[in-house]
C-alpha cells in the first residue's frame, strides 16, 4: 500500500512519457484558443506560480516557456509594460 499522497509509479511513468514527447520537436503541439485577457490573466497567474518554493527547476523552466510563448501578444502595448512588473517578485500583492 502506498503512503497517502504518493504517486502511483504508473502514474509517474505516464507523466514521464508526457515530458519525453513534449521535448520531441517532430511531436504535433496542442492548440490552446484563448482571447487577450485570458491570456493576460494566464501570464500573472504562471508569473506568480514561478515562485512558489516547491516548484522543481524542470516546472519553472516550462511555465518560463509558455509565458515566453504569450508575451508577443502584448508587444508594443501597455500589456507588455504590465507583464514586466509581473516579473519581479516585488510586485506580488498579497
Amino acid at each position: 500500500m502506498r503512503p497517502r499522497g504518493m504517486p502511483d509509479p504508473a502514474a509517474i511513468e505516464y507523466l514521464a512519457r508526457l515530458y519525453e514527447i513534449e521535448r520531441d520537436p517532430d511531436h504535433e503541439r496542442a492548440v490552446l484558443f484563448i482571447g487577450p485577457y485570458s491570456a493576460f490573466v494566464m501570464i500573472g497567474t504562471l508569473q506568480l506560480a514561478t515562485r512558489h518554493p516547491g516548484l522543481s527547476p524542470t516546472h519553472l523552466e516550462l511555465l518560463a516557456e509558455i509565458i515566453d510563448q504569450l508575451r508577443p501578444l502584448f508587444t508594443g502595448t501597455p500589456g507588455e509594460a504590465l507583464i514586466r512588473l509581473g516579473d519581479d517578485p516585488a510586485n506580488d500583492r498579497a
